[in-house]
């Protein structure tokens, strides 16, 4: 069926967001906010300036994120018929979280001293042995990574705002990293009853990239979907690749997201009642997308409520003749630096009893 592009004209010459409509590739409505914010008209190829996996998802709805002109942009994709309608908005600088180094400095140093804190605690608790302790040990222990969590997140976060986030890309194997996170992971996804598998490739895919920074954006991946996983359910990664990017794949069959929440959540609302004592602070996707961005990518997101997610992170693939450049450097291998990193990104998502008898790194 064709849809008649003129009906889009009155409908969103007034709009704030960027619309674009894309027939075949072919971009055949843009608004006058879409004009502002790219050099594109009716009759350019859409491919020019919008990233090819947000043109090609097969999606009938999702939302995804990408860097337009400088810019962190939210777009939201609707098929109708034979068009694909392109809702592009650009967050404003108010919705930056109001985060300043004055603050994580004494949040950090509130920290230091709950650790030693807890340290002291959870010492004499082991040598009595009594269970009942031994429980509100748990608590601490996982209320002290939660803490942590939100710390680096706001530290992360506020780096990024900044520019002055480290940044230390190395050639690495990106399947090799998803399936041995994935192996560490899975034994304390089974102790609550979800299942996580991995389906990677069937060779090497190199990346330029931030070890650390990429294992802490697969982590907040996982802690998504866990959040949303009751007990019996699976969750799966995905890696695929073609010739200049990777996709990286989250699914899974949980409660989902209603759809007009989905863009306050990437923009760093949390997705469930702050009340909840298990709910995070709304800073996972967002340290999602700021790791995805900074090495050139950005994520796509598609869920329904009551069926399930789809969360894909797409990352630029080196240059093959680079990539072999990159192989005569010492080799730079992933080493998962014990549990901590596990313990504290997916803190908002286990159990308690998965902090029982657990010692610091």
């Amino acid at each position: 069926m064709h849809f008649d592009t003129q009906a889009l004209e009155p409908l969103f010459e007034m709009s704030r967001d960027g619309v674009i409509a894309v027939r075949e590739g072919i971009v055949v409505y843009c608004n006058p906010a879409a004009e502002t914010l790219l050099p594109i008209a009716p009759g350019d190829r859409a491919d020019r300036f919008l990233p090819d996996h947000i043109l090609s998802d097969p999606s009938p709805r999702f939302l995804a994120t990408a860097v337009l002109e400088r810019r962190s942009t939210e777009i939201l994709s609707v098929r109708m018929d034979d068009l694909q309608l392109l809702t592009i908005v650009t967050p404003p600088d108010s919705a930056q979280p109001p985060v300043t180094p004055a603050m994580l400095n004494s949040l950090g140093q509130d920290l230091i001293s709950v650790r030693l804190s807890i340290d002291g605690v959870t010492a004499g608790i082991r040598r009595e042995q009594e269970p009942k302790r031994a429980v509100y040990a748990a608590v601490l222990y996982q209320s002290y990574y939660r803490i942590k969590r939100l710390y680096d997140h706001l530290s992360l976060l506020l780096c990024l705002r900044q520019g002055e986030l480290t940044f230390k890309p190395r050639l690495i194997d990106l399947n090799s990293l998803c399936a041995d996170l994935c192996g560490s992971v899975s034994a304390l996804l089974q102790e609550q009853g979800v299942r996580l598998e991995y389906a990677g490739t069937e060779e090497e895919c190199l990346l330029s990239a931030d070890g650390a920074l990429i294992e802490t954006m697969l982590l907040n991946m996982l802690a998504n979907s866990l959040l949303h996983t009751e007990g019996d359910g699976l969750i799966r990664m995905t890696l695929t690749r073609s010739e200049h990017r990777a996709v990286i794949g989250v699914d899974d069959r949980g409660s989902g997201i209603r759809p007009d929440r989905l863009r306050s959540i990437l923009s760093g609302a949390p997705d469930q009642d702050p009340t909840d004592a298990g709910a995070g602070a709304g800073t996972g996707l967002s340290v999602i997308r700021g790791v995805a961005e900074l090495h050139g990518g950005g994520l796509l997101l598609e869920s329904t409520a009551g069926k399930g997610s789809r969360l894909r992170v797409i990352l630029p693939l080196p240059d093959p003749k680079t990539a072999e450049l990159h192989l005569f450097q010492p080799e730079v291998k992933y080493r998962l630096n014990g549990m901590d990193p596990i313990l504290t990104e997916l803190s908002v998502a286990l159990r308690r009893d998965a902090y029982a008898g657990k010692l610091f790194d």
